[in-house]
């Protein structure tokens, strides 16, 4: 499950980047979380489709309407969240995206 999470984020990274854009991608641990960020340089989304981006067959607009079905990032939300994490979404028009994944570490238990 977690690598249909890198795959569909990675994938909408290159798909909707711009022409000689980057894409970074990085890890770190805490004792409480390990984190994952997806950024990228593209073309970004509006403030009011954020909101809406992780909701089922939601489409942005027509220059995002390249393949796909609007489930990709629904589905990648539900894994994340079977998975005890959770997903957030930061993004500029024109400027690019973050896609911030947080997987919070089970608190041991006591013996």
């Amino acid at each position: 499950l977690l690598v249909n999470i890198w795959d569909n984020l990675l994938t909408n990274a290159i798909k909707y980047n711009s022409h000689g854009g980057s894409i970074l991608i990085s890890l770190s641990q805490t004792q409480t979380a390990i984190e994952v960020i997806f950024q990228d340089t593209g073309i970004g989304i509006s403030e009011d489709a954020i909101s809406q981006i992780f909701e089922r067959f939601y489409r942005v607009d027509s220059a995002r309407k390249k393949d796909g079905t609007g489930l990709g990032l629904s589905i990648v939300k539900q894994i994340i969240e079977l998975h005890n994490g959770e997903i957030k979404a930061d993004s500029k028009a024109g400027e690019g995206t973050t896609f911030t994944i947080t997987f919070f570490r089970e608190k041991q238990r006591e013996e």
